[in-house]
């Protein structure tokens, strides 16, 4: 083993032995479902499993297949393109790297009594609730400094059994190159794209530590606003709650979720009929997508303005967007505080884009785009024990309130 890979098996290498030995105690004979197969974790899980004698089950991309059999994995799934959750069953131990979505469903392959072990969602009690009401056993991991586990690590590694996998090494002349921004694509109007993004991202890293989800659909004074709420309401809210789900999960301790949105985005914006539509206290995420589905129909059927919508669209689906960020927020409060997460909406206030020039007559007082991006900044990069704001929508380091004062 090359120092450079010595350098690398650590903590990607602790996480996979505490996960799989620790706590799952795999042994001989028994079937193992690895998500995640060919990342930094995934990879050296493989291996770790089969020199313990189990079988292999791994998810990975197609252009990796080739690179996980090698490692010892005896069945492969193509995440992008199948549904391991119809595929697989039986096992006696998943082991999640991904979160969310691929985590619940994982639930139902595992035999009675089986075991799912997730290094992303360790404190996600609700998946935890979920694993133990089906009759399946749930285990968070958190990586801890174990120097038995090392030895163990190095010995395998010494006897041919386990190989580090290094996608790039770069010299200290290129610690520029190591920092630069990888660019990914992510449609917001598309399930598949989220998942599959936050897939990649949770193979790659674990985990994630700031998400700005600032995706808007741009519209258009002359555009009958029945010709364009459907695609506006699906990458501003829909959006929104794919984010929320493909990547909520995703977060670490410490994690900021930020929602830009808009000052809009308040009930003031809206007739008071309207208000009880977006009870935040106890409505759903799904209620909410729902509230904002019958207020695209009503746009698209002509009955909006007789309900007392709004002639312009944006301020429905602002109010909506931040709706969302205050009832997850709320139903990931005790979660958040125990983790040191914030979740909050932003408004940068007004700001000289295309988007909002054909919208306003004086835009003297609009902000730059790179000066509109510094509140926003602040608000995503708040240092560690930060508690306030959250669940909060804040312009300029204010809270706006979402509801008028009673």
């Amino acid at each position: 083993m090359s120092h450079a890979e010595a350098a690398g098996l650590p903590l990607a290498g602790l996480t996979a032995w505490q996960a799989l030995v620790d706590t799952a105690q795999v042994a001989a004979g028994q079937r193992v479902l690895i998500h995640g197969a060919g990342g930094g974790v995934g990879h050296l899980a493989v291996q770790i499993a089969r020199a313990r004698g189990a079988d292999v089950i791994g998810t990975a991309s197609a252009a990796k297949h080739d690179f996980v059999a090698s490692l010892g994995a005896g069945e492969l799934i193509d995440y992008r393109a199948t549904d391991f959750a119809a595929h697989v069953d039986g096992v006696d131990v998943v082991l999640d790297t991904i979160g969310g979505d691929i985590a619940r469903r994982s639930i139902g392959v595992l035999r009675p009594g089986g075991l799912l072990v997730t290094i992303v969602g360790r404190r996600d009690v609700g998946l935890a609730a979920r694993t133990e009401a089906a009759g399946r056993r749930f285990a968070g991991v958190s990586v801890e400094p174990d120097y038995p586990a090392l030895e163990a690590l190095a010995a395998l590694a010494d006897s041919g059994q386990l190989r580090v996998h290094l996608q790039a090494t770069l010299g200290l002349a290129e610690a520029v190159k190591a920092h630069e921004l990888r660019l990914e694509m992510l449609d917001v109007r598309d399930d598949a794209s989220v998942t599959a993004l936050a897939q990649a991202l949770g193979e790659r890293h674990g985990g994630v530590d700031i998400v700005l989800s600032n995706a808007a659909a741009r519209i258009f004074p002359q555009v009958p606003a029945e010709q364009q709420v459907r695609t506006f309401v699906d990458t501003n809210n829909h959006g929104t709650l794919r984010m929320i789900k493909g990547f909520g999960p995703l977060l670490n301790d410490g994690a900021r979720f930020i929602v830009v949105a808009s000052s809009f985005g308040t009930l003031a914006s809206l007739d008071p009929r309207l208000h009880q539509l977006f009870d935040i206290g106890c409505m759903s995420l799904t209620g909410l997508a729902k509230v904002m589905n019958d207020y695209v129909a009503s746009v698209e059927t002509g009955r909006a303005a007789t309900q007392g919508w709004p002639p312009w669209i944006n301020p429905p689906s602002k109010a909506g967007q931040v709706a969302a960020v205050k009832v997850w927020a709320r139903e990931l409060a005790d979660e958040a505080a125990r983790r040191d997460i914030l979740v909050n909406a932003a408004c940068p206030g007004l700001v000289d884009t295309g988007a909002s020039r054909p919208w306003f007559d004086d835009m003297s007082g609009a902000l730059s785009p790179d000066d509109a991006a510094a509140d926003v900044l602040w608000l995503a990069t708040l240092p560690p024990g930060t508690r306030e704001p959250y669940d909060e929508l804040v312009q300029h380091r204010k809270i706006l309130p979402f509801a008028p004062a009673a």
